[in-house]
């Protein structure tokens, strides 16, 4: 048997531990050995990764912009901040492992220009922070118009393997230019 627990030292002091329980017999008789391992520092690691994790998903969670995190092999959505999820009326299950082009253009095939440039398309080409204005389509098929940004996110070799796209919602703005 395998499990965790607290364990004390002999000062008093709890720590936490894994403990591997194995039944050993020797002559005839049966033995219990338990192995106890000391973990205080992959906990504090496991804390303080939540710790981060919990604090990324809160600024994320602010921002009043769309974002969502594209994998550039495939264009498919690996994450997304809530106000994203709202703006299209759309859940996590509905969006993650989808393309972009597909939730957010309602379209079968990526973004071409000149009609609807791809900042995925264009920081894969020149490596730096790309800005266009699109059409989105929420659920319901309502237009939006957004400024989109995408920047590169670089793995240790330097190569660019997601974008994190932002996405303004600019739809009053450019109603209210139409209109004049």
């Amino acid at each position: 048997h395998f499990f965790e627990w607290t364990h004390l030292r002999i000062d008093g002091a709890e720590f936490p531990a894994t403990v591997l329980l194995a039944r050993m017999e020797i002559e005839g008789k049966t033995f219990l050995q338990a192995t106890v391992r000391d973990i205080t520092v992959q906990k504090r690691a496991e804390n303080s990764l939540r710790r981060s994790k919990e604090f990324n998903e809160l600024v994320l969670n602010s921002m009043h912009d769309a974002i969502s995190i594209i994998d550039v092999r495939d264009f498919s959505i690996v994450g997304v901040n809530k106000t994203f999820l709202d703006q299209f009326g759309l859940t996590e299950k509905e969006v993650i492992g989808k393309t972009c082009y597909g939730v957010t253009h309602h379209r079968a095939c990526p973004c071409a220009p000149p009609e609807d440039p791809c900042p995925i398309d264009e920081i894969l080409k020149t490596g730096q922070p790309a800005t266009f204005e699109h059409k989105h389509f929420g659920k319901d098929g309502e237009p939006r118009y957004v400024e989109v940004t995408g920047s590169p996110i670089r793995n240790d070799e330097g190569e660019v393997i997601q974008i994190v796209h932002v996405a303004k919602d600019i739809t009053e703005r450019k109603r209210a230019a139409e209109a004049l």
